[in-house]
């Protein structure tokens, strides 16, 4: 046995993850952590990191997605 023994084992069994670690990118002051993202009016995750970043002069976040949901842009 090893740590994520059972999360591979799933991932085997069932072929494809149902939720995706995101980048993203928005103006600044526009990402917080615990918001929701939406396209449209469904919610397809939540933000989980966000920080304003002075050099890239926007909002830098990280997202936890559903696969079916979300695609870049």
């Amino acid at each position: 046995c090893y740590i994520g023994q059972e999360t591979v084992a799933r991932l085997d069994a069932l072929g494809h993850v149902n939720k995706l670690l995101q980048g993203l990118r928005a103006p600044v002051g526009t990402l917080r952590s615990g918001q929701e993202v939406r396209v449209g009016d469904k919610v397809i995750g939540t933000v989980s990191s966000a920080v304003d970043s002075p050099r890239f002069g926007s909002s830098l976040g990280l997202a936890i997605l559903r696969v079916q949901g979300g695609s870049p842009g």
